[in-house]
């Protein structure tokens, strides 16, 4: 979405990120930048397969989701569940979601992830990989956490809520912003004005997003 706008095929761009400082350098010209709006709020949810999650794993730390992804624990058993071997979904290069996973959870949006065996296209994949499975982790959108039952574990002890999502208090929160290159446009900003306005933001509420 983001190189759309910025090379002229799109007038807005959904992102679950902040703009990385390589794309204003290759697109932002001394008059004219990127702005972004933030929209509403998201999270990103750790998910388990539910014999995990029925074995007693709900809680795990942010090291210990570090140390599952870099390959330092490798079966359940470390974390107080079943005695069976860890598969960790990952995430497709260029995704939002698996930039801020990284840059929060493995310490930069650059980071390896040498457990991951298998990376989901879209937070949909995730759930359904991690369903099938027994022995299966992943992460994924808060908005596909609501539709369903679907395992959430809790990050360092916080569950993710709207409260908690909101306040900054669950490590893995984000803004979802409308992005444009420069002002912008009269049809861009009457859409942008829309989403922002109480019509607009129970649209947000109703698809699993959090009102800003």
């Amino acid at each position: 979405g983001i190189v759309d706008v910025a090379e002229g095929r799109s007038d807005i761009a959904m992102s679950s990120r902040e703009i990385k400082l390589e794309e204003r350098q290759r697109y932002e010209t001394p008059k004219i930048r990127f702005i972004e709006q933030p929209v509403g709020y998201d999270a990103i949810c750790l998910v388990v397969s539910p014999d995990v999650y029925n074995e007693g794993v709900r809680s795990l730390t942010c090291d210990e989701v570090r140390r599952i992804y870099s390959g330092a624990i490798t079966n359940w058993q470390e974390l107080g569940g079943p005695d069976t071997e860890i598969f960790a979904i990952g995430r497709r290069p260029g995704s939002g979601t698996r930039d801020t996973f990284n840059e929060i959870i493995m310490g930069s949006k650059e980071a390896e992830t040498p457990a991951v065996s298998y990376d989901a296209g879209e937070s949909s994949e995730v759930k359904f990989s991690t369903q099938r499975s027994d022995k299966a982790i992943g992460y994924m959108g808060f908005s596909f956490v609501m539709k369903g039952d679907t395992k959430v574990v809790a990050l360092d002890g916080v569950q993710p809520t709207i409260d908690s999502i909101k306040s900054g208090a669950y490590p893995l929160a984000r803004k979802l912003y409308f992005i444009t290159l420069g002002e912008p446009s009269p049809g861009a900003k009457a859409f942008i004005d829309y989403i922002l306005s109480p019509e607009g933001q129970k649209i947000a509420i109703d698809n699993g997003f959090i009102p800003i």
